[in-house]
């Protein structure tokens, strides 16, 4: 406590420099959770294509299966089985 004067002057410039650091640790929290929910937004973006990209893929593999094998229920196709299994 050497920094800190006894005169009501003293008091009072201790009192704002000890505002101003409380402020500037507010303000440096709040950047970090902006950045912090910018890549969580970012990730979700992501999630959400790669989900939709997926029912697509899986989607038109049941389409080109179903035209290839037909509805007579060949699985004749390796490749395809698979898929449409998880599909199903």
């Amino acid at each position: 406590m050497a920094n800190v004067t006894t005169t009501p002057a003293g008091s009072v410039s201790a009192a704002a420099a000890a505002a101003a650091k409380l402020k500037a640790a507010k303000v440096a929290a709040k950047a970090l959770r902006q950045v912090k929910n910018e890549d969580t937004a970012k990730y979700f973006a992501v999630g959400m294509v790669g989900i939709m990209a997926l029912f697509t893929i899986f989607r038109w593999t049941r389409f080109f299966y179903n035209k290839r094998c037909g509805s007579k229920g060949s699985s004749d196709s390796t490749v395809l089985k698979p898929l449409i299994a998880f599909t199903r």
